[in-house]
C-alpha cells in the first residue's frame, strides 16, 4: 500500500491525459481518429517605440510623447524572414504559420527618408503542441544607424563575387570586387552575420555595431571540401575619437575552426601600434595630426589562410578613411628584341572599392599610352635595359607603384620552352569516395611533343609515391585533402609541374537523435515523432533524402524528422541514416517501446445497490499484454481522487448513504496506465431509540446529593446500542459515557439533561429531561475568641480560636478556615497566635468553607495600644566630640548600636559617642537618633559651628624689587610666613621659590644662587599652612 500511495500521484496525473488520448485516439467525439498532428502555431505582439524614437517615427513633438505603439511595422522570424506580418494601427501583429520550436523575432521600420528602426526580440519564444499560441514580450524599436563593411576572398586570395550573407534574417550579397556593406544595425549591438556562398564552407563573424566609423572586416572562405579552414577574428576599440598622440586601446580575439596554431600581426596606418597580452591585446598612439587612423589585426594559419578586421580612429577633427591600393605588373617577357612590342598589365586592388587611375613612365623605348591598365610598349632599336614603371592613384591621396626591368637584345634568345605537366585523373577539386584511386598524367613539350614517361615523377602531399610512370592505383583509406604533383621533364632538361587538390570524402562525422530519448515508452497507436540531425565536413548540414530513418531492412521515413502512429508492440530499434553525396554514410539509433495498457476486468461487485453499512467486497483481475498478471502494488481503488485501497480486492462498509463513483486504476511496468469507473448505491440509515429508565423527569435533590442515571437505545439496524455508545449531557456540558452514570456536582438549579446514543454509522437518537438540586446551606460559626474590642499592649501575644459547622456536613474541618485582616491574609486553622500587631484598633474577619465552597464569615474588633518611644538625655558635644545616652519606657536603657549619628540624609557614626575633626567651615545641622526593640525611633536635632581657615600671609625682606645683577652673580632670598591660626610658619618644606624664566628654585628661607638665567625676572615667594592654605607674595629682580 505504501508503494501504490506513493505512486497515486502517477493516477492523478495521467487520468486526464488518458482521458483525452481514449477520447480522440479512440474515436471519441464523433470524428476520424486520424488527426492530424498540429506542428504550426502564432505569436501575438505588439512594437512600440519610446523617446526621441517614437516621435522621428511619428514625426510629432518628442515633449508630448512618452512611448507610441508603431503601425505597418515589418515583424519577422529572424531564420526565415518569408514568416512575416505587419503591425496594425494599434502596433499589434499576430505571426502565424509559425513551426514548433524556439524563435526569435526581428522588428524592422523604414521611414520614406530610409531612417531604419530595428528591434530583436530579447529571448527565444517557444511554441509547442501544448502551447501553440503565446505572447511576446514587448518590442521597442532603436535607431538602427550602424554599419560594418568587408570583403569575402577566397584561399588564393582573389575577391569572391556575388557571396550571400546574412544578419537578423536580412540577406546581402557582395559585389563583383568582393565588397559588402552589412545592413544598418542599432547601436550597441553585437550580432552574427552569417556567410553561406556555393562552392565554400559556412562561416559565421560575431559584429559589434558600435563605432561611427565603420569597421572593415577581411574574410577568407575555404572551398567546400578543404580541411582547413580560414581563422575568424573580432577588433574592438575602447573608445573610436582620440586627441592627437593621444592612445587607444584595442583587444581582439582569434579563433581556428581546425585548431591550428595562429601567428598575430597589427599595423597602423598612420600612428604607432604596440602590442601586448600575448599579441591578443594593442595599444595605438595616435599621429599628431588629425584625420582618420586605419588599425588592423590579421590571424593567419600555418597555411598561409587568414582573417583581418580594420578599424578607422578619428584623430583630432577627424577625417575619411582611405586604404592606400596595392599593384604589381604583369608582362609576358623580361628579355626582348629590339624595337619589339611589349604588353604589359597593371594588376591593382583598392580595398575600399576607390575608383584608380594609372600613369606609366619607361626609361627608354615609347609607350603607345600612359593612362590605362594595359599598355604596349616599343623596345629601342639598341641594345640596352630599360625600366618600366607604374603608379595607382585612389583619388583620395592614396597611392602604389610597381616597376619591372627589361633587358633589350639584338639577337633573338634561343628559348627552350619548359615542357607543360597535365593530370587526367583525378580532376582538380574532386571529391572522391574513399578507397582506392586512379591516377594518370602525362607531359607535353613545345620541341619534344609528348614526353617519355621515364621522366615523370608524382608527389603526394611533398612526398614522392610514383615515378616513370604514366598511370596507377593508389589507396586512401582516410579522408582528408591531398594536393597531388606531378614533375615531369623534357630533353634539355627543362622540368614542368602541375598540382592538384582533391578531398578523399569523409563519412558524415556527427549524426544526432534529438528525439525520442533512449527507451521512451509510448501507448499502441499513439504519434512518435523522431527528429534527427548530421552534418559532414564535405556538404555541412544534411537534409531531406540524405537523412534516412530505417527499422531493421525497412526505410521508415526521410527527413530531419519523422512522424509515426503504426509500430507494433514491442522494443524498436530505430535507425537514422546520413548519406552524403558520395553515399558513404555514418549511423546511430536509438531504442523505444510501444506499450498496451492493462486490462481490467472487474469480478464484483456484480450488483450495486447495498443496505446501508452492509460490507461490499471489491474484486477484479488486471492482466497485460506484456507483464502478464498485474502485481498488487500496481493496482489501486480510488472514489472520485480519494484513495481506498490497493491491490485485486478489498471490502467496506462504512459508506455514507448515496451513490459513489469508484475507479480502478491499473498500471504496467512500463507506466502504462488504464482505469474501469463504475458507481454503487448505498441505502439511508435509522436513527437509534433512547428510553429513560431513572430518575423521573422533574425529580429534585439536595445540593451535592448523589444522582443516580439510568438509560438504555436500541437500533433498527444494530439491535441494542452498546453502553460505550450511550452519553449524557447537562445541557451542553459532558456528563459521562455508559448506560448508567452517577453525579454528585450539579450546581442549586433546574438542569436540563439528554441522553444521546449513536448507531454504527454515527447516526444520532437522543431524549431530554429536567431535574433540580436545591441551594447549598453555608457553614456558621460557633464560638470565637477572644471578644471582640478587646484591648492588649503593644507587641503582647494574642491567641485567637474558632469552631465552624454546616447543616450539611457537621464541622467544618481546621484547613478549611481563614483569618484576615482587611484583605490581608493572618492565618489557616481553627486557631493561631500573634504578637505583632501595630498599636490600633484591627478588623479581623474570620472564613469557614465547606466542600461545596459555601462560605460563611464573621468580623470582629481587636484593640492594640500605643508603643511609648524612648527619650534620651544629650551629655555633650564638646565642639567635635559627640556624646549621648538614650532610655526607654519599655526597655530601659537603649543600647549604644542602636544610636546613630546623621547630618541631614548623611550617616556618620553609630554609638553613644565618636569624634568628628573633618566638618567643612560652616554651621552643621547634626542629628542623633535612637531605636528600641520594637523599632520606635527618638530623635534629636542640634547645630555645630566650624570657622573659617586663614590664608598664610608671605613678606619678601629682600632682595629688593628692582634690583640689578651681573649674570653669575650670587643672589640671595628671604622672606617670612605668618598665619592667623598657625602663627609663625618656620618648615623649609611649607616655603618656595619659583623664578617666571627659569621656573621653581628652591624651598626655605633664606635661599642663594648664581644660576639665574639673564633677563627680567619676577620672583614668587610661597607659603602653606595646616590646612593646606596657600599664601604669595612676588617681586621683580633683573640679571644682566
Amino acid at each position: 500500500m505504501l508503494r501504490f500511495a506513493r505512486l497515486s500521484g502517477i493516477f492523478l496525473f495521467c487520468l486526464l491525459s488518458l482521458s483525452v488520448w481514449l477520447f480522440f485516439g479512440c474515436g471519441g467525439g464523433g470524428g476520424d481518429s486520424g488527426i492530424p498532428i498540429q506542428t504550426q502555431g502564432r505569436i501575438n505582439g505588439n512594437v512600440t517605440a519610446s523617446g526621441t524614437i517614437g516621435a522621428s517615427i511619428n514625426s510629432i513633438s518628442e515633449s508630448i510623447l512618452q512611448a507610441v505603439n508603431v503601425s505597418n511595422c515589418e515583424v519577422y522570424l529572424e531564420s526565415n524572414r518569408l514568416i512575416s506580418t505587419k503591425t496594425d494601427s494599434s502596433g499589434l501583429f499576430s505571426l502565424t504559420s509559425v513551426p514548433f520550436g524556439a524563435h526569435r523575432l526581428i522588428g524592422l521600420f523604414k521611414k520614406v527618408d530610409g531612417t531604419t528602426y530595428k528591434v530583436r526580440s530579447a529571448t527565444d519564444i517557444s511554441l509547442s503542441e501544448n502551447t501553440p499560441e503565446v505572447q511576446a514580450p514587448a518590442m521597442d524599436l532603436a535607431l538602427a544607424n550602424r554599419q560594418v563593411r568587408g570583403i569575402l576572398k577566397n584561399s588564393q586570395g582573389n575577391p569572391i563575387p556575388n557571396g550571400t550573407l546574412s544578419i537578423w534574417g536580412e540577406t546581402f550579397t557582395t559585389d563583383s570586387t568582393g565588397n559588402y556593406s552589412a545592413p544598418p544595425m542599432p547601436d550597441g549591438v553585437t550580432g552574427n552575420i552569417q556567410i553561406q556562398t556555393t562552392g565554400y564552407q559556412t562561416a559565421s563573424l560575431s559584429v559589434s555595431f558600435t563605432s561611427p566609423n565603420p569597421p572593415y572586416i577581411e574574410t577568407t572562405l575555404a572551398p567546400t571540401g578543404s580541411t582547413n579552414r580560414a581563422p575568424v577574428v573580432t577588433l574592438a576599440a575602447d573608445k573610436t575619437t582620440v586627441s592627437a598622440l593621444g592612445t587607444v586601446n584595442f583587444s581582439a580575439t582569434a579563433v581556428d575552426p581546425d585548431n591550428n596554431t595562429l601567428t598575430y600581426y597589427w599595423y597602423a596606418y598612420s600612428g604607432q601600434i604596440a602590442t601586448s597580452g600575448g599579441n591578443l591585446s594593442a595599444i595605438f598612439t595616435a599621429p599628431s595630426t588629425s584625420g582618420v587612423a586605419t588599425i588592423s589585426f590579421e590571424a593567419r594559419d600555418p597555411q598561409g589562410l587568414s582573417g583581418k578586421m580594420y578599424i578607422g580612429i578619428t584623430v583630432g577633427t577627424g577625417g575619411t578613411t582611405n586604404n592606400a591600393p596595392t599593384v604589381t605588373v604583369v608582362s609576358t617577357a623580361s628579355t626582348v628584341l629590339i624595337s619589339s612590342v611589349l604588353a604589359l598589365t597593371a594588376n591593382a586592388t583598392d580595398s575600399d572599392g576607390d575608383a584608380l587611375t594609372y600613369s606609366w613612365q619607361s626609361t627608354n623605348g615609347t609607350l603607345f599610352s600612359n593612362n590605362t591598365q594595359s599598355v604596349n610598349w616599343l623596345a629601342p632599336n639598341v641594345a640596352t635595359s630599360s625600366s618600366i614603371s607604374v603608379q595607382v592613384s585612389d583619388g583620395r591621396g592614396g597611392s602604389a607603384s610597381y616597376s619591372k626591368s627589361i633587358t633589350v637584345s639584338t639577337t633573338p634568345p634561343i628559348t627552350n620552352y619548359p615542357p607543360t605537366a597535365s593530370i587526367s585523373y583525378p580532376l582538380n577539386s574532386e571529391l572522391i569516395a574513399t578507397g582506392v584511386v586512379f591516377i594518370k598524367g602525362y607531359g607535353t613539350d613545345t620541341e619534344d611533343g609528348l614526353l617519355d614517361i621515364s621522366k615523370n615523377t608524382w608527389y603526394l602531399n611533398g612526398s614522392v609515391i610514383a615515378s616513370q610512370i604514366g598511370q596507377f592505383y593508389y589507396p586512401f583509406p582516410s579522408p582528408g585533402t591531398f594536393t597531388l604533383r606531378l614533375d615531369v621533364v623534357d630533353s634539355q632538361g627543362a622540368s614542368g609541374t602541375l598540382s592538384i587538390q582533391f578531398r578523399m570524402n569523409a563519412v558524415p562525422n556527427v549524426v544526432t537523435i534529438s528525439a525520442p530519448s533512449a527507451n521512451s515508452i509510448f501507448l499502441a497507436s499513439s504519434t512518435v515523432t523522431f527528429s534527427g540531425s548530421a552534418s559532414d565536413i564535405e556538404d555541412g548540414v544534411l537534409t531531406g533524402s540524405n537523412l534516412q530513418w530505417w527499422e531493421g531492412t525497412s526505410m521508415l521515413g526521410s527527413g530531419i524528422s519523422y512522424a509515426t502512429n503504426s509500430l507494433k508492440l514491442g522494443s524498436h530499434t530505430v535507425v537514422l541514416k546520413a548519406i552524403d553525396q558520395k553515399g558513404q554514410y555514418s549511423q546511430t539509433s536509438v531504442t523505444i517501446g510501444i506499450n498496451k495498457p492493462p486490462t481490467i476486468l472487474l469480478a464484483s461487485p456484480t450488483t450495486f445497490t447495498f443496505a446501508y453499512a452492509a460490507p461490499i467486497n471489491f474484486v477484479a483481475s488486471v492482466t497485460d499484454y506484456e507483464d502478464g498478471i498485474i502485481p498488487a502494488a500496481q493496482i489501486g481503488w480510488y472514489e472520485n481522487t480519494t484513495w481506498l485501497a490497493t491491490g485485486t480486492s478489498f471490502s467496506k462498509s462504512d459508506f455514507s448513504a448515496g451513490s459513489h463513483v469508484l475507479t480502478l486504476w491499473a498500471f504496467d511496468s512500463r507506466q502504462a496506465v488504464s482505469s474501469y469507473t463504475f458507481s454503487v448505491t448505498v441505502s439511508g440509515n435509522n436513527s437509534p431509540s433512547v428510553t429513560r429508565i431513572s430518575p423521573a423527569s422533574g425529580s429534585i435533590y439536595n445540593f451535592a446529593a448523589p444522582i443516580t442515571f439510568t438509560a438504555s437505545a436500541t437500533d433498527v439496524e444494530d439491535g441494542p446500542i452498546a453502553s460505550t455508545k450511550i452519553g449524557w449531557l447537562d445541557g451542553i456540558s459532558f456528563m459521562g459515557t455508559g448506560s448508567t452514570v452517577i453525579v454528585s456536582n450539579l450546581s442549586a438549579a433546574t438542569h436540563s439533561i439528554t441522553i444521546y446514543a449513536i448507531d454504527s454509522q454515527n447516526a444520532v437518537g437522543t431524549l431530554t429531561f429536567n431535574v433540580s438540586v436545591l441551594p447549598n446551606n453555608l457553614p456558621t460559626f460557633s464560638s470565637i475568641s477572644p471578644a471582640s474590642n478587646s484591648q492588649y499592649n503593644f507587641a503582647a501575644p494574642i491567641t485567637f480560636a474558632a469552631t465552624a459547622t454546616d447543616v450539611e456536613e457537621g464541622v467544618i474541618p481546621s484547613n478549611q478556615i481563614g483569618w484576615y485582616e482587611g484583605g490581608t491574609w493572618l492565618a489557616t486553622g481553627s486557631s493561631f497566635v500573634k504578637s505583632n500587631f501595630s498599636a490600633a484598633t484591627h478588623s479581623v474577619t474570620v472564613l469557614a468553607v465547606d466542600s461545596q465552597n459555601g462560605v460563611g464569615a464573621t468580623t470582629f474588633n481587636v484593640g492594640v495600644r500605643q508603643n511609648y518611644l524612648p527619650t534620651f538625655t544629650l551629655n555633650s558635644p564638646a565642639p567635635i566630640t559627640f556624646n549621648a545616652s538614650a532610655t526607654d519606657v519599655e526597655d530601659g536603657t537603649i543600647s549604644s548600636s542602636q544610636i546613630g549619628w546623621y547630618e541631614g540624609g548623611t550617616w556618620l557614626a553609630t554609638g553613644s559617642s565618636f569624634v568628628k575633626s573633618n566638618f567643612t567651615a560652616a554651621t552643621h545641622s547634626i542629628t542623633l537618633l535612637a531605636v528600641d526593640s520594637q523599632s520606635g525611633v527618638g530623635s534629636i536635632t542640634f547645630d555645630v559651628g566650624v570657622k573659617t581657615n586663614n590664608v598664610p600671609t608671605c613678606t619678601i625682606s629682600g632682595p629688593a624689587s628692582g634690583t640689578v645683577y651681573l649674570t653669575g652673580s650670587n643672589v640671595t632670598f628671604t622672606g617670612t610666613v605668618t598665619d592667623v591660626e598657625d602663627g609663625s610658619i618656620a618648615t623649609a618644606s611649607k616655603m618656595g621659590w619659583s623664578s617666571s624664566i627659569d621656573g621653581f628654585l628652591a624651598s626655605g628661607s633664606p635661599y642663594s644662587t648664581t644660576a639665574l638665567t639673564g633677563g627680567n625676572h619676577v620672583i614668587t615667594f610661597s607659603g602653606i599652612d595646616s590646612q593646606n592654605a596657600v599664601g604669595a607674595t612676588t617681586t621683580a629682580i633683573v640679571i644682566n
